[in-house]
């Protein structure tokens, strides 16, 4: 890994209904990890244990989350599809066919707005990444 950046967004309520209190100061927060091939970046969130198994698979990071199918949910093997818990979390890894922080951001924006996912989307912290054990076998292991 070669560049690490905190990005923060509040939910989209679907443009039905105005935000609740609690919704004004509930963010989202995910790290962005840049990779030295550049073939893509990975995003890392803490979320609903077996959530996107019980979700379809529909995934904010992936363009075709509200498709039938997602591409996602075509490679998840069916033992992973169940119902989530909201009591529970999980650390959940995806790679996704972006750059950098930049092009990143471009996907964002596009789905930026109280109809669409994402609103008030800002990068909190940016910065090389200085870990001695940073490969991509490490951070697995971590």
């Amino acid at each position: 890994s070669t560049r690490v950046h905190m990005i923060s967004h509040r939910y989209a309520t679907g443009g039905s209904r105005t935000e609740t209190p609690k919704e004004k100061l509930t963010y989202h927060s995910i790290v962005l990890i840049e990779w030295d091939h550049r073939r893509y970046c990975s995003v890392v969130e803490i979320a609903y244990l077996n959530g996107l198994g019980g979700y379809r698979c529909k995934s904010n990071w992936y363009a075709d989350r509200d498709a039938r199918d997602p591409s996602l949910y075509a490679a998840y093997p069916p033992e992973m599809v169940m119902p989530w818990k909201e009591t529970m979390s999980e650390i959940r890894v995806h790679d996704v066919p972006y750059q950098d922080l930049d092009s990143f951001l471009v996907f964002m924006k596009e789905y930026e707005g109280h109809r669409r996912r994402f609103v008030d989307i800002s990068v909190n912290f940016s910065h090389v990444v200085r870990l001695t054990y940073r490969s991509r076998r490490n951070i697995a292991t971590y």
